[in-house]
């Protein structure tokens, strides 16, 4: 939600977007690109994080060294 409560932010995992809706109306005013499978958002003062659930990962490099090894 903006925040004077007039847009509302919907993480749309489906199209890597985040859609806005205005509150008053329920109309879409448009989507806004993300990167790859957008799941949450938090609003901090006036920025929105989008916190992404796929994307390119991550996996244990062997040639480090590891913890208790």
């Amino acid at each position: 939600m903006s925040r004077d409560g007039k847009r509302l932010f919907v993480a749309e995992a489906d199209n890597n977007a985040v859609a806005v809706f205005e509150v008053a109306t329920g109309k879409l005013l448009g989507r806004i690109p993300t990167e790859w499978y957008p799941a949450a958002l938090a609003r901090v003062g006036s920025t929105i994080y989008v916190a992404s659930a796929k994307g390119a990962g991550s996996a244990p490099d062997p040639g480090r060294v590891q913890p208790g090894a």
